[in-house]
């Protein structure tokens, strides 16, 4: 139980609307986690497997459709970057209800595959931007679906390491007063 000075300092938490963050949507994909080369067998032969590599692509959406630019990390094998992607939308540009989605492929010759996807609020439920590092299971074998996602918890493989860049004070998505 909170005493009144405790409450005080809750209502009077320090926080940064998004409306005033004039800067470009920057995060840092680490790479994916649970990885294992035979679970490529469903999209390429055992053989090319030493030769193939991987790259995640992501972007943001909102209402199913693509807001900003998508972004893309370079290719490698196993799959693990530790890149900073940008998208060119502002931060004070991005709606509530904004998913980030990505999808993971992997690349053989001239031909590639979507292996897995994920999809994440960008805008949390107290209305906070992300921060920090998120670990997130993807679901396999398939392209994002840009409007909605069940988390695959159990999933055994796949799951992607990512950090949104945080400010020193908490971002909260609110109105902008008139």
């Amino acid at each position: 139980v909170l005493n009144l000075e405790e409450k005080m300092e809750k209502v009077q938490e320090k926080v940064y609307p998004i409306y005033e963050i004039d800067t470009l949507f920057v995060m840092r994909i680490v790479g994916v986690s649970r990885f294992v080369e035979s679970d490529l067998a469903v999209y390429i032969d055992k053989g090319d497997v030493s030769s193939c590599s991987m790259y995640l692509e992501a972007g943001l959406y909102h209402g199913g459709k693509l807001i900003g630019s998508k972004m893309r990390t370079s290719k490698a094998m196993p799959p693990v970057w530790n890149e900073q992607v940008q998208s060119n939308i502002m931060i004070k540009r991005i709606p509530k209800e904004t998913r980030l989605c990505a999808t993971l492929y992997v690349c053989s010759g001239k031909l590639e595959y979507p292996v897995a996807w994920v999809n994440f609020p960008v805008i949390d439920y107290s209305d906070r931007l992300r921060a920090g590092g998120f670990k997130l299971p993807m679901t396999p074998y398939e392209k994002a679906n840009f409007v909605s996602s069940v988390p695959n918890y159990d999933s055994r493989i796949f799951h992607l390491a990512l950090e949104f860049l945080s400010q020193e004070i908490p971002v909260v998505h609110g109105l902008k007063p008139f």
